[in-house]
């Protein structure tokens, strides 16, 4: 699970419940929206919450 600031999602077009593929390449990790699950509309990406159910606030 990965904190993103809203900002970024929003210019990725991605929300909680979006899908990812993340990999390394020559030592950077990469996350892309996964186009298969992006076309068909499949969460993977779960809000992070605190263990009691509440959501835990990420900065913009």
């Amino acid at each position: 699970m990965m904190a993103v600031p809203r900002a970024l999602l929003d210019q990725l077009h991605l929300h909680a419940g979006s899908q990812v593929e993340i990999k390394v390449d020559h030592g950077r990790l990469i996350v892309e929206p996964d186009a298969f699950n992006l076309a068909m509309g499949t969460p993977l990406v779960a809000p992070i919450t605190n263990g009691s159910g509440s959501l835990v606030p990420v900065p913009p």
